[in-house]
């Protein structure tokens, strides 16, 4: 990726004041450890009680932040530490590798197409294994009755820890892990489910109204929709 020129005027008008005021701190505290630098993208540890782990992503002139502490995501004060901290020329190689350019992205099809299939049935399972989501998936595609009832506790699991008065694209917000729970009704649209989805899809577009009846977004229309095309689909 090209340079990001990007100053600390910046940051500050990111950042809300008293996140700024903080990471400045953080920064002259010495608190900003580890710093790395990847393409597209610099990380670092930050100590604040406990150590946060920290990334900056490039996608405009102005990097994103991510973080694990509460905030999760934008510009908290271990964020504004670790631009501060990028900034300030503590590593001098931080910006030549930040500026390089992404790596492609390897060819994981040509890849797979290669390998013999026994392998790839035991990497398929072992993922699948880790990952319910993936064994839901796997499982719809064999035909199995068995994705319907893993497919409808992922999606309350989902629903319930669901968190919508959290900043977007914060982990604990759940967001993440509902889009994908709600994805698998259109995997198991796909793979001949139609008279299930609509009765999973009506239920979850319940749970999710009488949880959060003020929440906006469009996590309850999707699942009216999918429970529409699925009665469609079943007639």
């Amino acid at each position: 990726m090209a340079a990001h020129a990007f100053s600390i005027d910046d940051i500050r008008a990111a950042a809300p004041t008293d996140a700024f005021d903080r990471g400045n701190k953080h920064h002259d505290d010495g608190r900003v450890r580890r710093l790395r630098a990847d393409p597209g993208r610099v990380s670092a540890l930050v100590e604040d009680g406990e150590d946060h782990a920290v990334r900056l992503r490039w996608e405009t002139d102005t990097p994103s932040g991510a973080c694990s502490c509460s905030a999760g995501a934008g510009w908290c004060d271990h964020a504004v530490a670790l631009a501060l901290a990028w900034l300030d020329g503590s590593d001098g190689d931080a910006r030549t590798s930040a500026a390089a350019e992404t790596p492609e992205s390897p060819d994981l099809t040509g890849f797979l197409n290669s390998e013999d299939p026994t392998w790839l049935a035991e990497q398929l399972a072992r993922v699948a294994g880790e990952d319910p989501v993936v064994w839901v998936r796997l499982a719809a595609a064999s035909g199995s009755e068995a994705a319907v009832p893993a497919a409808r506790d992922l999606l309350d699991e989902a629903v319930l820890g669901y968190r919508p008065g959290l900043p977007d694209g914060t982990p604990a917000g759940g967001e993440a892990r509902l889009e994908r729970a709600i994805g698998l009704l259109d995997e198991l649209l796909d793979y001949g489910f139609a008279d299930r989805v609509g009765e999973l899809a009506t239920d979850a577009a319940a749970l999710h109204a009488r949880r959060y009846p003020d929440a906006s977004g469009d996590h309850a229309e999707r699942l009216r929709k999918l429970a529409a095309t699925a009665e469609e689909l079943d007639q």
